[in-house]
């Protein structure tokens, strides 16, 4: 038995009755007006097939309420294209070509507010566009190739206060480029190559004063660096290599008075190392390597009298030791073995003289011998 050919108005059935789909056909190919429903009878799409394909207008809905309504040509999208949020604002408007997004196009938050406008080609943001936060206050705006940023781009925070601007290039910057704090005070200036700082580059603190400024090369510091306090105040300098301190290390004072002063290899304290009160005294110097503590280590009194002498290696104290009060009398003395207390130790009063006589091994006390005078 041959199958009748389908031609004019069909429709097919739920099992609960429903109507579930109604078109049209010509030599058993769906062409003209359709309608689909959900099995509550609600309508759910509709629009027009020309000789099997979607073409024409085409709506779709969901609880009633209209949610895609868009043009289609030989079965993919075509046209102006409409999407809406449940509560029926809109959720984004553009236009298609070959079933892609080209050409002008918003979109919005679920209160109707802009979310981003722009242009699409294939699919892609191209050219210029803006983004927003859900309260309507721009959130960045530039230019786009490729669905990349490309060019000047500004960024700013959720109350419209500029955050950062600058140009980018395939999605990375690349060129001038500039920071600023929530109170609209520049935070930063420098230059980037793909991606990475490099060039001159200064660093600002929130009242506006300079805080840093230097040397980056691919993305790292390089050469001399200088810091600053809030009040213009040179606080600190040094070199860099890579992105690691090397070389000769200063901190300053509020006052301007050396804090320390020390060298540096690879990020980490290598050679002679000077720390200073605020009055210009020295407080200790010693010499590091590697980091770590190694060679002889004196400590000073603020009036300038020795406080304590002693010999690190591999930063554990190691050799003889002697401390002194702040009017140079000997107040103790004694050795260390690995950064433990070993042998005979002596402690003294301030007039010189013995307090204390003390014998450790591996720093426990195994004899002691106190005296009454002082």
């Amino acid at each position: 038995m041959t199958e009748k050919i389908k031609n004019g108005r069909h429709g097919r059935y739920y099992d609960n009755g429903q109507l579930e789909v109604v078109m049209e056909f010509k030599d058993d190919v769906p062409h003209g007006p359709f309608k689909e429903y959900y099995d509550n009878g609600q309508l759910k799409k509709e629009g027009t097939h020309k000789d099997g394909k979607f073409d024409g207008p085409f709506k779709w809905y969901k609880n009633g309420q209209l949610r895609t309504e868009g043009t289609y040509k030989d079965d993919e999208l075509d046209g102006p294209y409409k999407t809406y949020y449940e509560n029926g604002q809109l959720e984004k408007e553009g236009t298609y070509k070959d079933d892609k997004l080209d050409g002008p196009s918003k979109f919005y938050f679920e209160n109707g507010n802009l979310k981003h406008e722009g242009t699409l080609k294939d699919g892609n943001l191209q050219g210029w566009c803006k983004f927003y936060f859900e309260n309507g206050n721009l959130e960045h705006e530039g230019t786009v190739k490729d669905g990349n940023l490309q060019g000047w781009c500004k960024f700013y925070d959720i109350n419209g206060q500029l955050e950062e601007e600058g140009t980018y290039k395939d999605g990375k910057r690349d060129g001038p480029f500039k920071e600023y704090y929530d109170n609209g005070q520049l935070k930063m200036e420098g230059t980037y190559r793909d991606g990475k700082i490099d060039q001159p580059s200064k660093i600002y603190h929130d009242n506006g004063q300079l805080k840093s400024e230097g040397i980056v090369k691919d993305g790292n510091r390089n050469g001399l660096w200088k810091h600053y306090n809030k009040n213009g105040q040179l606080v600190g300098e040094g070199t860099y290599k890579d992105g690691k301190m090397d070389g000769l290390q200063k901190l300053y004072y509020d006052n301007g008075q050396f804090r320390s002063e020390g060298t540096y290899k690879d990020d980490e304290m290598d050679g002679l190392q000077k720390l200073y009160y605020d009055n210009g005294q020295l407080k200790e110097e010693g010499t590091h390597k590697d980091g770590e503590l190694d060679g002889p280590y004196k400590f000073y009194h603020d009036n300038g009298q020795l406080k304590e002498e002693s010999t690190y290696k591999n930063d554990k104290i190691d050799g003889p030791y002697k401390l002194y009060y702040d009017n140079g009398q000997l107040k103790e003395e004694g050795t260390f073995k690995d950064g433990e207390l070993n042998g005979p130790s002596k402690t003294y009063h301030e007039n010189g003289r013995l307090k204390e006589e003390v014998t450790f091994k591996d720093g426990e006390i195994i004899d002691e011998k106190v005296y009454e005078y002082n």
